[in-house]
């Protein structure tokens, strides 16, 4: 039992210590490629294309248009997820895990992304509690 202890302590604490302000995949693309603006304006998840792309906070972010990406780079803390696409119930709970594109939530014009579609119910569930509580814990752990 300890010696699961300290594997787990050696190669899984590191790698969620070292996670990046945002939720990205190998290449650094940011929410697994998603259009971060089709949430809002479209209502839906649509996935970008590498044409249509910019960088920003040393990830790179997909767009589904021109138009999209440009209404990006004027304003992007207004379309870009909280807690940088990571799982706001995770963060809630005080773990910074992988937020599903898939699985998201526009709230008062926020956008919040969660592993699962049991952790965006809990969410839903005790919204003014959890967002308190994740945004707390995302205060400690996120980097600028």
């Amino acid at each position: 039992m300890r010696i699961n202890i300290m594997l787990f302590s050696l190669f899984f604490l590191p790698s969620v210590l070292m996670a990046g302000e945002i939720n990205t995949d190998r290449k650094n693309i940011a929410i697994d490629g998603y259009d971060a603006l089709a949430y809002h304006l479209q209502n839906k998840a649509v996935k970008g294309v590498s044409k249509f792309s910019i960088e920003w906070k040393g990830a790179v972010w997909y767009f589904s248009s021109s138009e999209y990406k440009e209404l990006f780079k004027e304003n992007p803390e207004e379309y870009a997820p909280l807690y940088g696409g990571h799982c706001a119930n995770g963060l809630s709970d005080r773990h910074k895990v992988y937020g599903n594109p898939e699985i998201w939530l526009l709230q008062e014009g926020e956008l919040f992304f969660f592993y699962s579609r049991r952790g965006r119910r809990a969410w839903i569930a005790e919204t003014d509690t959890k967002r308190q509580q994740a945004d707390e814990y995302w205060r400690l752990v996120q980097f600028d």
